[in-house]
Order: structure tokens, then C-alpha cells, then sequence
């Protein structure tokens, strides 16, 4: 949405998820183990020590990448 309005978008862009969670558990490994486990998804690996905290993970069909960050 953002790269796309400001026209900012490339072919190889990927799509950014933030998704908002009030969890007393870290769900970043939880969804990561979760996304691993399904067919259409090429890879997800876990990065909880970059400075953004964030879940890189690909489309195994499309080929799109998807980086998926927790309350930032």
C-alpha cells in the first residue's frame, strides 16, 4: 500500500505485515514455526535480534517475499 501510492513500487517490491498482538508470549517463533509448516511457504526465517524484530518469509508459488514485524 505505501510503496504503491507513492509510486515507489518495483516488480521485486515485497509485502510488509505489522500485526498488533498484547501476547505475554514471544510471538514471533510461535508464527514462524507455524508458517514453516505449510506448503505454500518457500521459507520463513526468524530474525528477533534485528533492529526491527521481523519474520522474513516467501510465497513458494509467487515467489513473494513477505516481511512480517510485531507491533512496530
Amino acid at each position: 500500500f505505501g510503496s504503491y501510492s507513492t509510486a515507489l513500487c518495483l516488480p521485486v517490491s515485497d509485502l510488509d505485515i505489522v500485526v498488533h498482538v498484547a501476547a505475554p508470549y514471544a510471538p514471533m517463533p510461535v508464527l514462524a514455526d507455524a508458517l514453516r509448516s505449510k506448503p505454500w511457504c518457500a521459507r520463513a526465517e526468524c530474525l528477533p535480534h534485528a533492529r526491527v524484530p521481523i519474520i522474513k518469509a516467501q510465497d513458494a508459488l509467487t515467489r513473494l517475499a513477505v516481511d512480517i514485524s510485531f507491533n512496530t
